[in-house]
Parts: C-alpha cells; structure tokens; sequence
C-alpha cells in the first residue's frame, strides 16, 4: 500500500480495536502457515498459504495505521480465550490429518475474524479506519467463503 507516510488520526479506542484486529490476523496467519505445512493435501495447503498472506498483509496495514499516530502495535499474545480454544482446537484437528475437520475449523477461525471486523466496523463508523477495515472486511469474507466452498464440494462428492 502507499499509506507509508500517511498519517491516520485515531481515537485511542479505535487504535484499542485496530491492536485487536492485528493480534487476530497475525494468530490466524500463524495458525494457517503451520496447517500449509503439515496438511498432506497441496489444495489445502495452498488455500492456507493464501490465506495466511492476506492475514499478515492486513495486520502490516493496520499496524502502519497504529504507527501513525505514535502507537507501537502489539502483534503477539491476543490473550482472547475464544481465540485460543480456536487455535487448540484447529492443531488438534490438523494432528487428526482429518481434511473436513481442519477445513471446519479454519472456517470457524474466519468466522470469528469477521465478527471481530464486524464490531469494529459498527465501532469505528466515521473514523479514519473505516474504509481501511471494510476493504479487509471484504477481504476475510471471501476467504471464509473460499474455506466453506472447498468445504461444501468434499462434503457433496
């Protein structure tokens, strides 16, 4: 993105909800790398990947927005404990090698991200962020659907 010397002027709380969103997409980009590399299936593994880059491209986005306005953001440790039984629940999936579980899991995973937008956005409306969240929201929609389509198709054969 070219926003590299834009300067975003946030309110504390939106910045609050900007560092959640980071922690999110980079728990979720990690989570997706580590199943692309221990799902057998090239498909799956690529769909992640994809995924996991998108992930880390909007937590760069955002973080560059934070940064803007003087705030050092906070990549690590969401500390959210849906979040975390998402994560033990997805590596327990991905241990089974069980295709349909990971795929369930990683669309729940999508869903909880784009709850997490979806807030912000309600959150948010007006701020300088907006435009930058409903871009990504769109973004995590389409993956969620990407991730239910593969889904769907495996579980219709």
């Amino acid at each position: 993105m070219s926003d590299a010397g834009t300067r975003y002027e946030l309110r504390s709380d939106a910045i609050e909800k900007l560092q959640q969103i980071i922690r999110a997409n980079v728990d979720s980009g990690d989570g997706l790398e580590e199943a692309a590399s221990k799902i057998k299936e090239t498909t799956l593994a690529n769909l992640f990947r994809d995924i996991a880059i998108q992930r880390t491209a909007h937590a760069d986005e955002l973080a560059r927005m934070v940064r803007s306005n003087g705030v050092g953001p906070r990549r690590r440790g969401s500390g959210k404990a849906a979040l975390h039984r998402f994560f033990v629940d997805f590596r327990a999936a991905l241990n089974v090698g069980d295709p349909p579980a990971v795929l369930a899991e990683a669309q729940r995973g999508e869903d909880y991200i784009m709850h997490l937008y979806e807030g912000a956005l309600e959150e948010l409306s007006g701020s300088a962020a907006y435009d930058v969240l409903q871009r990504q929201h769109l973004e995590v929609k389409q993956s969620y659907d990407r991730i239910r389509n593969v889904r769907d198709d495996r579980t219709n054969r």
